[in-house]
């Protein structure tokens, strides 16, 4: 072809059978206000760019039965049901609800109920099938988020968010019972605390106790087992004043606390 300009309105690769195919045995250079591709794109080698605006990941939802959903997507071997997801404050990404008859909701209220929605970010937050919700986590997002099927209770899952190694601090002026709310925080006590059956934590979930009096408070069992480190009885503990203590589930319903100042 001559080394010389020319006007296109439109350009439409038609074959009757393969792929069109462009040839350029230079740079192909694409100048334009903006470049609309409506389809999937395919690169198979490295892409720069200044800038980039789009989720970096998302997953697709299916369902087991009332009770899972089933993620497929990056970071998952196969077909998941109700994993954990990690996510990056800044960033975007889409969960492609492709389950009829369970909405998807992002919630800050723990699994097991229809919450709190959250929805700074969230856009088609309570989306059913077939909606894309897309989460663009703000930077002063919480450390856990959660997934809920607002049609059942026992669809869901955690988000967790950044890597940030600080505890978010609930203080409490008096007597208080552990909350699931409270997993990955810092309970800063004035007053005895209880680990109760009714607010059974999941395994693997820990709770940071900090006695900020100055006596001794006691942490209570209420139908849990709550054990020492090291030690095989379960019993009500003494925490001493500026003690602290890590409380970890470890099964149904079962703890184990350690720390310093633990009586």
């Amino acid at each position: 072809m001559a080394d010389k300009g020319f006007g296109v309105k439109e350009l439409n690769l038609i074959g009757d059978s393969g792929t069109p195919t462009i040839i350029s045995p230079n740079n192909l250079n694409l100048n334009a206000v903006n470049v609309a591709i409506s389809t999937d794109v395919s690169i198979g080698g490295t892409c720069t760019a200044t800038e980039f605006s789009g989720a970096i990941s998302g997953w697709i939802l299916g369902a087991s039965g009332p009770n899972h959903y089933e993620f497929t997507g990056p970071g998952l071997n196969g077909t998941v049901n109700d994993p954990d997801i990690n996510l990056v404050r800044g960033q975007k990404y889409i969960f492609h609800n492709r389950a009829p008859g369970h909405p998807f909701r992002i919630q800050s209220t723990p699994n097991g109920s229809v919450g709190s929605a959250y929805n700074t970010g969230v856009t088609n937050n309570d989306g059913s099938s077939p909606t894309d919700i897309v989460f663009d986590v703000p930077q002063d997002a919480p450390n856990l988020l959660y997934y809920q099927c607002t049609a059942h209770t026992n669809m869901g899952g955690v988000l967790h968010i950044g890597s940030d190694l600080s505890l978010p601090v609930n203080t409490q002026a008096s007597t208080y019972t552990i909350q699931k709310t409270d997993v990955g925080n810092m309970i800063k006590a004035s007053g005895d605390i209880t680990v109760a059956s009714a607010n059974e934590l999941s395994v693997g979930d820990i709770v940071t106790i900090y006695n900020a009096t100055g006596g001794n408070i006691n942490i209570t069992r209420s139908s849990t087992n709550i054990y020492l480190a090291g030690d095989t009885a379960s019993s009500n503990r003494v925490l001493a004043q500026k003690g602290i203590a890590t409380l970890v589930c470890v099964d149904s319903n079962e703890y184990v606390l350690m720390g310093g100042g633990i009586t």
